[in-house]
């Protein structure tokens, strides 16, 4: 007789993982293992890791339980076609180690921590090497074998010695040699012949002549410029080599600046008033940046011209137009930067650990209006963005009126092929619909950017999201910061889809209307389009009255008020 018990743990006992349970490493492919396995530069690096319980592969955690296979396969890989030192009558080279190898493992062998390490480092891989003394150097594997030829005995060196040895090294390098690759050089040197000792651990005050040498080099070939914190004058300076102020074309003209290496670190700079300004990368540039600068800057983001300049334009007039009588409380605002949409995407964001697609995925189902079509089981969802459209006037519009009111123009299919994921879209051109499937390459998303069109604001708080979706919301765009070519690899239309669907579900959070129009009569943006969105937008606000006649610019100033926004 079989009995069934069920047990029901408090959530106390219940333990909850982040993240994938780790699986062992006897479950990769040999392909994969292998590819694991060479990422370390040797044995004892592999070892540290796994003692540390780092071991990933392709981001998913491993337990260090390896087959009887790959047990052989480790062996062979860090025991086998081993070169031995070369003994009195024989010539290092060759079929022996060279003399910087031989040097190295001597140093390792004869360092007896070092040596403890290397063992003990076999035993944790459960590598049997039989008492042999191997360690892999420079992508070989060296023996430790005795009698040794004295060519491997390296010589001392002297200060004066090591500087002819940093300008030897210096002579065909591009960027300046950090402490962690001199580190990684070895213990030794070849220079005119003659094989010399590396001083170690520089950084001990022992060591404190071969420490200024090896800084003072640096700087003869790697000059370090005195740089200052930007000044709200000298961002406005910069400013001015931008075409639009976003984070990428920060970081574009950041790059096109002159640099220098502090710390080994590559610096760029921007001189102003015969002062040089320090350009932080993008988000350190935010978060080191005084209020005053950060000022500066998120003006230039609000005033930025956008790709939608005139339906911007438009948007703007509204908001300078004078003889439009906003009921008390009302205010319209556009390029509306808020910290309260910012921090929500932020928190939807972590919500999924920064995964734009499971955010963007989420975001999607959370704005279903009925016009989301989702399929779980094979990882498909179709939908739509804008869904207001005005003015059908023009050929282009009572062409396609039928399948714009239907709402399938526009609409997008997200799904994922091959673990790669992909997005279909529609865009309406002058004389056809266009379609397009664009792969999707997830990387960050700065939510800091994140601005709204437009806005109504009654009585202090958010009451309308207006949201005019130009073309590049549709698909990929050219951009000049990309040196002239179409957005292929980059993050920018997945970040356009997830910025659009955030605010959407902002939207929604807040229960207020989202109002966005898309570009689907981009060749006919003349006054009189103009003049016919801001009739459009005014209508949908309930600002004037309802009416199929094109606004004359001639008597705007007749704009009349149906009732107050509620």
């Amino acid at each position: 007789m079989f009995y069934r018990v069920k047990i029901k743990l408090p959530k106390t006992k219940i333990k909850q993982y982040a993240e994938p349970v780790p699986i062992s490493v006897s479950e990769l492919s040999d392909s994969d293992f292998i590819e694991l396995v060479k990422k370390y530069s040797n044995h004892k690096d592999l070892a540290n890791d796994i003692k540390g319980n780092r071991l990933k592969s392709n981001n998913q955690k491993l337990v260090w339980s390896p087959s009887p296979n790959q047990i052989g396969m480790l062996t062979q890989y860090y025991l086998g076609n081993t070169l031995r030192l070369a003994n009195e009558q024989e010539i290092p080279g060759n079929q022996f180690a060279d003399v910087i190898d031989g040097s190295n493992i001597i140093h390792f062998y004869s360092n007896r921590n070092s040596k403890n390490a290397i063992l003990q480092a076999y035993s944790t891989l459960k590598i049997n090497n039989n008492g042999r003394f191997i360690y892999r150097i420079n992508n070989k594997n060296i023996e430790y074998t005795e009698p040794f030829n004295q060519e491997y005995i390296s010589q001392f060196c002297s200060p004066e010695m090591f500087t002819e040895i940093l300008r030897d090294i210096y002579k065909d390098r591009k960027t300046p040699l950090s402490r962690p690759e001199y580190e990684r050089m070895g213990n030794s040197y070849y220079l005119n012949g003659i094989l010399y000792k590396l001083p170690l651990k520089i950084d001990d005050p022992s060591k404190s002549k071969f420490r200024d040498v090896f800084y003072r080099v640096q700087q003869y070939f790697f000059p370090v410029i005195q740089t200052e914190d930007l000044t709200p004058d000298a961002l406005k300076a910069f400013l001015t080599e931008f075409s639009k102020a976003t984070n990428e074309e920060y970081e574009y003209q950041r790059k096109k600046c002159p640099s220098f290496f502090d710390n080994s670190i590559e610096t760029f700079y921007f001189t102003f008033e015969d002062i040089n300004y320090r350009l932080y990368e993008y988000d350190r540039f935010l978060k080191k940046s005084p209020q005053e600068v950060l000022e500066v800057w998120k003006q230039a983001v609000k005033l930025r011209e956008s790709e939608n300049s005139i339906a911007d334009q438009s948007l703007r007039e509204i908001q300078q137009d004078e003889t439009i009588n906003w009921p008390e409380g009302i205010v319209f605002d556009t390029q509306y930067s808020s910290e309260d949409f910012i921090t929500f995407a932020k928190d939807y964001l972590n919500k999924y650990n920064k995964d734009q697609i499971m955010t963007l995925i989420d975001a999607i189902k959370l704005n279903n209006d009925g016009n989301v079509l989702v399929d779980e089981s094979n990882e498909i969802y179709y939908f739509n963005l804008s869904t207001d459209f005005f003015g059908f006037n023009s050929d282009i519009q009572k062409a396609h009126e039928d399948n714009i009111l239907k709402k399938k123009e526009f609409q997008f299919k997200l799904f994922k092929n091959n673990n790669n994921w992909w997005c279909t879209i529609n865009k309406v051109s002058k004389t056809k619909v266009d379609s397009e499937t664009i792969q999707l390459f997830p990387r960050k998303s700065d939510p800091n950017q994140y601005s709204l069109d437009a806005v109504i604001v009654t009585n202090g708080k958010l009451s309308h999201i207006i949201e005019y979706d130009g073309s590049d919301h549709f698909g990929l765009r050219k951009n000049p910061s990309l040196d002239g070519g179409a957005e292929t690899t980059t993050n920018s239309f997945l970040n356009r889809m997830l910025a659009d669907q955030l605010k959407s579900a902002y939207a929604r959070s807040l229960n207020i209307p989202i109002i966005r129009v898309p570009d689907y009569n981009r060749y006919t943006k003349s006054q009189i389009w103009k003049d016919a969105f801001k009739q459009f937008i005014l209508e949908k606000l309930n600002m004037i009255q309802t009416t199929s006649e094109t606004i004359n610019p001639l008597v705007k100033a007749a704009y009349k008020i149906k009732k107050m926004i509620k």
